[in-house]
């Protein structure tokens, strides 16, 4: 049962807002890009792998297109989750594909 008296609402309103653990997403470009590198690069609880740069040409003969492929990743801050998401994201990098829907 809750407590909704008027000293247990005073005592949850008097306390301080909980803080995130992070900032979802940078505000500036530079900084956002720098997060997202972060999560692909470490090797503790990302991948520990660089991504390919997606302005340089991309090299044919990659592994086959697998098929149907679905995968199920987290999109909160990046400080909360980017490093799961990084996990997905290196598994399908060597894949040649010819459709992707996010």
């Amino acid at each position: 049962q809750v407590d909704l008296s008027r000293q247990s609402v005073a005592l949850l309103r008097d306390k301080a807002p909980r803080r995130p653990l992070c900032k979802y997403f940078a505000s500036l470009g530079d900084a956002l890009l720098r997060n997202v590198r972060a999560c692909f690069s470490d090797a503790a609880f990302g991948p520990g792998w660089s991504p390919p740069d997606p302005s340089a040409p991309r090299a044919l003969g990659g592994q086959r297109d697998p098929g149907s492929l679905a995968l199920l990743l987290p999109h909160g801050g990046y400080c909360n989750s980017g490093f799961v998401a990084a996990h997905g994201f290196r598994l399908v990098a060597p894949l040649d594909v010819s459709v992707v829907v996010i």
